[in-house]
């Protein structure tokens, strides 16, 4: 059984694009999947995976067809220890990153979409 959540992020502005979010769930498992993207074409390919261990969360890629960067591992590594679950993340953000305030923002603010779009369907 498996449970999917879509979000579109509008942030009000021409200059910052909306971010398509989804949010898989893999029950009874503890398993997530995210993608996240604000440009034309969905993320593919490669996957960021977190999992809690026993002092730390382990992360690793998994490699495919695509390419990720850090916003993928970053958000898996954060996903995985607030939800204690295997995290797989596929973001894909224009702009550069870390040094792009605005641009930040949007990586927090998508970020907290996802944090409440897997608290709201812990409810449900």
């Amino acid at each position: 059984m498996f449970q999917v959540i879509q979000k579109e992020l509008d942030f009000g502005n021409a200059m910052i694009p909306k971010v398509w979010i989804q949010v898989i769930k893999l029950n009874p498992s503890s398993s997530i999947f995210v993608w996240g993207s604000n440009v034309s074409t969905c993320p593919a390919g490669d996957l960021a995976l977190s999992m809690p261990g026993k002092s730390d969360v382990v992360t690793t890629k998994l490699t495919g067809a695509g390419s990720i960067d850090d916003l993928s591992t970053q958000m898996s590594r954060i996903l995985s220890k607030k939800f204690q679950a295997q995290v797989y993340t596929s973001i894909n953000l224009q702009g550069d990153f870390p040094n792009d305030p605005e641009v930040q923002s949007v990586f927090t603010q998508v970020i907290r979409a996802v944090i409440e779009i897997i608290e709201s369907s812990k409810s449900s």
